[in-house]
């Protein structure tokens, strides 16, 4: 399953999509979002894809167990936020992905 919410202006992911467990994809570019929830590792433990372009994250905004989607994460797209440094748990994600950290 694919969700895509680019360019809406959301300023928060909205709890509705803890419903989504079998999500694979998750595209939320061109937001207003300056903080993960945890949930993205919890109930979504199926997510390949994570495109978070051109937001307003910071390397304090990620959750303290973003690490627990690691193990099946291939792509995370951060270019375009706020990050001044790479977010440590980020060294954390192993196996075959794509990173995209450049502004």
């Amino acid at each position: 399953m694919k969700i895509v919410l680019n360019h809406n202006s959301l300023t928060f992911l909205p709890d509705s999509l803890r419903g989504f467990s079998n999500l694979v994809c998750l595209r939320v570019s061109h937001n207003l979002l300056s903080a993960l929830p945890s949930f993205l590792s919890l109930d979504l433990p199926h997510l390949v894809d994570l495109q978070l372009s051109n937001n307003l994250i910071t390397e304090t905004d990620f959750p303290k167990d973003v690490t627990r989607f690691a193990r099946t994460l291939k792509s995370l797209d951060l270019s375009g936020n706020r990050l001044t440094g790479i977010p440590g748990q980020i060294f954390s994600i192993t196996g075959s992905y794509q990173n995209f950290l450049s502004k």
